[in-house]
């Protein structure tokens, strides 16, 4: 059965440097070394994948040292191990890609399973399954939640304007979804364990996690490393990692924000945060959506 899985065909030679094609072949044998060739691609992933899950679990701080030494890029590991941790082998489905599982990875268990089995029973390629989840971010049905919520690119532009451009987008969404920079770290791909420099956009998963990336960037931002960062968040005005950025001037914004690909609004009020100098600037440019304010100590109000 293995053997059938991955087998180019009788015709072809497959080695680590190429292909080579004995004799003719027809029309149709091509064609399918060419859909086992996707098949054996996709295979490689899950592979690498699960590969680093074992490793991160089982050698600790000795895994950097071996990805490295693999000579396999970094980010790539990182994004096949996140949807290999998060899509298990129960819900894993042989006849769609692992382009398909990654676009369904950040959802719930359940949510998971369902929307894989409409990809498959529909036939729908990995841009139609990106499409349909689109539609439904911002239905508020439980089985559709999900903690990533592609930028509108009216945002992403003010942010470049204040920082007169964008050097890294630490939290990107996947293909397809707008970045504010060419440096760009897809969710998955762990940027909370790497360094960041320049100027950072940052809009983070809306999650539980959130908290962790507001301290990465502050911690990154008071080493110097980040030099200016404009965010978008959730104007969870009660929550513990939202008084933590209480001395930077913030926009809130006016209305509910439409993100990229929701059919609608989003169901939570929305705020931007400027970590800089040039706070002129920023009420200047971002003014238009909200009402800015900055921050002013209890001392100074005695």
């Amino acid at each position: 059965m293995w053997e059938r899985r991955v087998s180019v065909g009788p015709a072809f030679e497959v080695s680590a440097v190429g292909l080579k094609v004995r004799g003719e072949v027809s029309l149709e044998e091509w064609e399918e070394a060419g859909r086992q060739l996707v098949k054996l691609n996709g295979s490689v992933m899950w592979w690498v994948g699960d590969w680093a899950c074992y490793g991160a679990g089982r050698f600790g701080e000795k895994y950097d040292a071996v990805i490295a030494a693999t000579g396999y890029e970094y980010q790539s590991i990182a994004n096949a191990k996140w949807v290999a941790s998060r899509v298990k082998f129960s819900r894993r489905r042989e006849n769609l890609s692992f382009g398909h599982h990654a676009e369904v990875a950040s959802l719930s268990a359940g949510a998971q399973r369902d929307w894989l089995k409409r990809a498959e029973q529909e036939g729908w390629s990995v841009r139609d399954l990106r499409s349909q989840l689109g539609e439904r971010r911002v239905t508020g049905r439980e089985e559709d939640a999900t903690d990533e919520w592609w930028t509108p690119p009216a945002i992403i532009e003010r942010a470049s304007a204040v920082m007169e451009g964008v050097d890294l987008d630490p939290c990107a969404g996947g293909e397809g979804a707008p970045a504010a920079a060419e440096r760009r770290i897809e969710v998955g791909d762990d940027g909370l364990a790497q360094r960041w420099h320049g100027r950072v956009f940052m809009n983070p998963p809306y999650g539980a996690e959130v908290e962790r990336w507001i301290d990465h960037l502050l911690e990154e931002y008071e080493a110097g490393r980040v030099t200016d960062a404009v965010v978008l968040l959730a104007a969870r005005t009660d929550t513990a990692w939202f008084r933590k950025l209480r001395k930077f001037p913030r926009c809130f914004i006016a209305g509910r924000v439409r993100f990229g690909g929701a059919a609608a609004a989003a169901p939570f009020p929305s705020v931007v945060i400027y970590l800089g100098k040039d706070v002129r600037r920023f009420a200047k440019t971002f003014g238009d959506l909200g009402d800015v304010y900055e921050w002013v100590p209890a001392a100074e109000t005695v």
